[in-house]
């Protein structure tokens, strides 16, 4: 799994430290952004306030990610059907590909499932070998 520089130094604590002081110590006068981003206790606003109104009001939420990928993929999947159904190919016959497919996470989340079962009592333990 390659690694990129940006995750490498989002991953490093030293860099996420020296980011957090640098948007505390770093001020931006109100009248030089949008209100959205202003703060209107004083006449400066720091990169930490900008960040959090961001995350707060203009960054996707992770649901609508879920939305938007779900969404994506559904219309990928009708493309494909509607594909092989208008070359003839009968309804019960059409074949799926699925595409962008995250082994790792999808094998994750399975063994989640499952410790989640045999936690409830769903299942056994024993029976898993």
């Amino acid at each position: 799994m390659k690694t990129t520089v940006a995750a490498h130094l989002a991953a490093n604590p030293f860099r996420q430290q020296l980011d957090a002081i640098t948007d505390d110590m770093c001020e931006i006068a109100n009248d030089s952004i949008t209100p959205q981003f202003s703060d209107d206790r004083s006449d400066t606003t720091s990169f930490e306030h900008i960040n959090g109104v961001y995350d707060r009001d203009v960054a996707p939420s992770q649901h609508d990610a879920i939305k938007a990928e779900k969404a994506r993929r559904a219309d990928l999947y009708r493309k494909q059907v509607e594909i092989q159904l208008a070359n003839g190919v009968d309804v019960q016959d059409v074949e799926i590909t699925y595409t962008d497919i995250d082994g790792h996470g999808q094998y994750n989340a399975e063994l989640t499932f499952v410790g989640a079962m045999v936690q409830a009592g769903v299942i056994d333990a024993d029976d898993l070998s």
